[in-house]
């Protein structure tokens, strides 16, 4: 299911903030403990449309999520 609203809202379409409302509904731990496992396909051979749009829901959830993820798009 995190895989599915991921993916919904790390592409720009009509459905992205549905996506995010989706994911920002879960308790925030887990969010934390499972994101970034549900992101990891995408961001594999990810553009910087998935990465710009990850960061954006990043944001709304946690600081060092959106600094770990910050750190890899400039790795990549």
């Amino acid at each position: 299911m995190l895989n599915d609203l991921v993916d919904l809202a790390s592409v720009s379409h009509s459905d992205i903030e549905l996506g995010r409302q989706a994911i920002l509904s879960l308790p925030k731990n887990w969010i934390l403990e499972n994101i970034e496992k549900s992101a990891e396909p995408l961001l594999k051979n990810g553009t910087d449309e998935e990465y710009r749009r990850l960061l954006e829901l990043y944001i709304q959830i946690d600081r060092e999520l959106t600094e770990r993820l910050a750190r890899t798009s400039f790795a990549a």
